[in-house]
């Protein structure tokens, strides 16, 4: 017969790791170590995006670029009519480099915040700081550039906002994202969904513009390139 208490030894026997206090410690170390730079690193990435919104024209476009004609045409139309525009598409397509263009054609002073790589609660610290240092510039187009994070309630309610500030300060909105726009802030912001704008991967024609650009003339490279890259994406090679 084996009465609770026995039978409490034997389960607290059975089920104890012998553990060496000197590798625990240091194991306890190793651990602590590692969220504090986890920690430091997100706090640096953060505090790296908090400086006043910069010019986007302090890094010059390259010399060779697709037109993209009626993709930039749409951009600014959206730009002109709602005062927003939103540029999506997967990495490596152009986003950035379209909205420049699309800024340029427009004119004025534009200024810029890069929001990669951060999560939404980072996301929402930069573009609070932002939002306090817009109404301190005289600015005609603020542009936010990949925005990559998941559309929390948090970062919706901020992102109307800024629209909101940008409407009363009369300062035009371009964002460039891996995804689409959230309904919720097109319904919000009783906005169209035309203010949205795919970049898709870049076509043989697009191709044939870069090369061109760059003083290459025969078109079968760009047949060539095209092929490679698994139909025009400038990330994907071919086996």
């Amino acid at each position: 017969f084996v009465d609770r208490n026995a039978l409490e030894e034997i389960l607290e026997r059975a089920t104890q790791i012998p553990v060496n206090r000197a590798q625990f410690e240091i194991q306890n170390q190793l651990i602590s170590k590692a969220l504090t730079a986890s920690v430091s690193k997100a706090t640096n990435l953060v505090a790296t995006r908090l400086s006043k919104p910069k010019p986007i024209n302090e890094v010059p476009l390259p010399t060779a670029i697709a037109s993209r004609t009626i993709q930039i045409d749409n951009i600014v139309s959206s730009l002109t009519r709602d005062g927003v525009s939103w540029i999506f598409g997967t990495a490596g397509v152009g986003k950035t480099i379209g909205a420049k263009v699309a800024a340029r054609r427009l004119g004025g002073q534009w200024a810029g915040i890069n929001l990669r790589g951060l999560n939404a609660e980072q996301v929402d610290v930069v573009i609070s700081e932002a939002i306090d240092k817009l109404t301190e510039e005289r600015l005609d187009g603020f542009l936010i550039d990949d925005l990559e994070c998941s559309f929390e309630p948090h970062i919706i309610e901020k992102l109307l906002y800024l629209l909101a500030i940008c409407r009363r300060i009369d300062l035009l909105l371009l964002f460039t994202s891996c995804r689409q726009l959230s309904p919720d802030i097109l319904f919000s912001a009783n906005l169209p969904a035309t203010i949205e704008q795919k970049l898709d991967d870049f076509s043989e024609y697009d191709i044939q513009e870069i090369l061109t650009g760059l003083g290459v003339h025969e078109s079968n490279w760009a047949k060539y390139i095209h092929l490679l890259s698994g139909g025009g994406h400038p990330q994907r090679r071919g086996g």
